[in-house]
C-alpha cells in the first residue's frame, strides 16, 4: 500500500501547487488567523491594560479577567489557532476532493490499480502534510513573539502546539466526510460549516469555563473525541460506491 500511496500524495501536492485558489485560501487565510489578527488583539488588550483592565464576567474563569494578556493567552489566540488547525485543512480537502469530481479525473484514478482507500489515504495525507507547511512555520512565529513577550511560557507553548495538532486530526477527520458526502462546492461549504462552526464554539465554550491548567487539555481532549466520531463515521460509511457518486 505504501508503494501506491506516495505517488498519489506527490501527485496530490502538485496540484493543489497549480490552483492559484488553493494557494491562496490556504497561505491568506492563517496569515490573517493566526498573525495578524492576534497581533492587533494583542496591542488592543495591552492598552486596555494601561486602562485599568477588564472586568470579570459571572459563571466565566475568573483568572482570565485578571489581565488582559492572560485573556490572549488562554482564550483569544487558542480560539484562532484552532480556526487555523481546522480551516487549511477544510479548504485544501474542499480543492482535492470537490476539484476531483469537476475536473472528472476520479474515475480515471480508479481505473488504475488502486482501492478508494489508497485514494482516500492519499489525499488526506496530502492535505495534513500541506496543512503542516502553512501552519506550523506561523505558529513557530507566533510562539517566539508570545515567549519574547512574556506573554505565555514555554509550558504553555507547548500545550497550544498539542491544541494545534488535535485541531489538525479534527479537520483531516472532517475531511474524510467531506470526500464522502461532498458533490460540489456549494455542499462542500455546508459541510464545512456544520462540521466546523459547533466544534469551534465548543472549544470556545470549554476555554472560557474550565480552569488553568485544564482548559488546554480539555480542548484537545474535545478535538481528539471530535477527530474519533468523525474518522469511525467516515470508515464506517466508506465503500466505492458512496465516494465514487
Amino acid at each position: 500500500m505504501r508503494a501506491r500511496v506516495w505517488p498519489l500524495v506527490r501527485k496530490e501536492l502538485r496540484q493543489m501547487r497549480r490552483s492559484r485558489g488553493a494557494l491562496l485560501s490556504t497561505t491568506l487565510l492563517p496569515l490573517i488567523l493566526l498573525v495578524v489578527t492576534p497581533g492587533l488583539q494583542l496591542l488592543s488588550l495591552r492598552e486596555v491594560a494601561a486602562q485599568g483592565g477588564l472586568r470579570a464576567t459571572p459563571g466565566l474563569s475568573p483568572e482570565l479577567f485578571d489581565d488582559p494578556q492572560t485573556l490572549f493567552a488562554r482564550f483569544l489566540f487558542p480560539v484562532f489557532l484552532i480556526l487555523g488547525g481546522l480551516i487549511v485543512p477544510s479548504v485544501a480537502a474542499t480543492y482535492t476532493f470537490v476539484g476531483e469530481r469537476e475536473r472528472r479525473s476520479l474515475e480515471l484514478l480508479l481505473s488504475l490499480p488502486l482501492t478508494v482507500v489508497d485514494i482516500l489515504v492519499a489525499k488526506l495525507l496530502a492535505v495534513l502534510i500541506l496543512a503542516g507547511l502553512v501552519v506550523l512555520p506561523l505558529f513557530a512565529l507566533d510562539a517566539v513573539a508570545l515567549l519574547l513577550l512574556r506573554v505565555i511560557d514555554l509550558n504553555e507553548a507547548v500545550q497550544l502546539l498539542v491544541v494545534l495538532f488535535s485541531a489538525l486530526t479534527y479537520a483531516v477527520g472532517e475531511a474524510l466526510l467531506l470526500a464522502l458526502l461532498a458533490r460540489d462546492l456549494r455542499t462542500a461549504q455546508n459541510l464545512n460549516g456544520a462540521l466546523l462552526v459547533p466544534v469551534t464554539l465548543l472549544a470556545g465554550a470549554v476555554l472560557l469555563t474550565v480552569p488553568s491548567p485544564l482548559q488546554f487539555v480539555a480542548v484537545s481532549a474535545l478535538l481528539l473525541l471530535g477527530a474519533l466520531l468523525c474518522l469511525t463515521v467516515g470508515v464506517r460509511w466508506l465503500t466505492f460506491e458512496r465516494y465514487l457518486l
